[in-house]
């Protein structure tokens, strides 16, 4: 005979993952927009005219990847694969805040990850006043 106690427990437990896992927004796989990430640096008012020059002529916007899960950052970047781990600080319905070892800075770093409209907004290591937009696209 089954054990309704048992039944109860595995639907409890499969129940609540589901529920935390839908309520992180960030996790999916995006792709970096390079539209909206350049229309975002245009439009900085903590960027000067000359540090937006550089971003918009120099960096590759919209190539970018992210496999995102729970615990782990998946990024694919012309051919190229890494994988990083992450701690989560904090979710609500539209940011994430994260720990994880930034290899710029050489150091565990936390950064606020905002999601609106279903476009997701990651703060550069560089400087908070860089963002890059993302779109779902899984």
């Amino acid at each position: 005979m089954f054990d309704m106690r048992k039944i109860y427990t595995i639907i409890f437990i499969l129940f609540f993952t589901q529920a935390y896992a839908g309520g992180n927004p960030i996790i999916g796989k995006w792709k970096s927009d390079k539209d909206k990430t350049s229309e975002l640096i245009k439009n900085s008012k903590e960027l000067n005219s000359k540090a937006k020059k550089v971003l918009l002529e120099n960096f590759q916007f919209g190539e970018l990847v992210l496999e995102i899960s729970q615990n782990k950052i998946t990024s694919y970047y012309k051919g190229e694969k890494s994988i990083s781990e992450y701690k989560t600080l904090n979710v609500n319905s539209n940011a994430v805040t994260i720990e994880e070892y930034d290899d710029y800075l050489k150091k565990k770093v936390s950064k606020t990850i905002k999601v609106k409209n279903g476009i997701m907004y990651i703060p550069s290591s560089i400087s908070p006043s860089i963002v890059e937009a993302f779109v779902k696209i899984e």
